[in-house]
């Protein structure tokens, strides 16, 4: 699959932090035994760079019909005293109330078990297919994001505010 920086709406494909997005070259989700290889090229203010990772299989929503038309990615790098609680929140209310969505086709989650030299560390990425960027702007979503739960976690240390999120269009 090849997919390119998504170039829409105002701060669309930027980091949190406002640094350029990463520029996803391959992502292969069919990887052996629900393994995940994600290769990029990215661009960090003037620093340009690869960035490697790769994962096991934790959470898929399942397949769809069709062809999703943008790729979101969420890393964080959540401390293991959170691992768990993390988990359960994304299996038990974040990734259900964003499936609600209409055009939120499908999100897979994994742990990350390696990573290439000099790459930003995360420990967890999460690959939402989407039909379109407008899904972004749901009622769904924005609820999602709005939960006492996510608070919960947004206060729980700056490792969340510290996540990368950068989207994709589909070529």
């Amino acid at each position: 699959m090849q997919f390119r920086q998504w170039a829409g709406a105002p701060g669309k494909g930027l980091g949190v932090d406002g640094t350029e997005s990463a520029v996803l070259v391959a992502l292969d989700p069919q990887g052996e035994a629900g393994q995940v290889v994600f290769d990029g090229e990215f661009r960090d203010g003037a620093q340009a760079g690869t960035a490697h990772y790769e994962g096991r299989l934790v959470q898929d929503t399942g397949s769809f019909e069709g062809a999703a038309g943008v790729i979101m990615l969420v890393a964080f790098d959540v401390p293991v005293e959170m691992r768990e609680e993390v988990d359960r929140w994304y299996e038990e209310e974040h990734v259900p109330l964003l499936m609600r969505a209409p055009g939120w086709l499908r999100a897979r989650r994994y742990e990350v078990t390696a990573m290439g030299p000099g790459t930003r560390r995360f420990t967890s990425l999460a690959f939402h297919q989407l039909a379109d960027v407008s899904v972004l702007e749901s009622r769904e979503r924005a609820f999602a994001r709005s939960t006492e739960w996510r608070a919960r976690l947004e206060r729980g240390g700056t490792w969340f505010g510290q996540a990368g999120r950068w989207v994709y269009a589909c070529r």
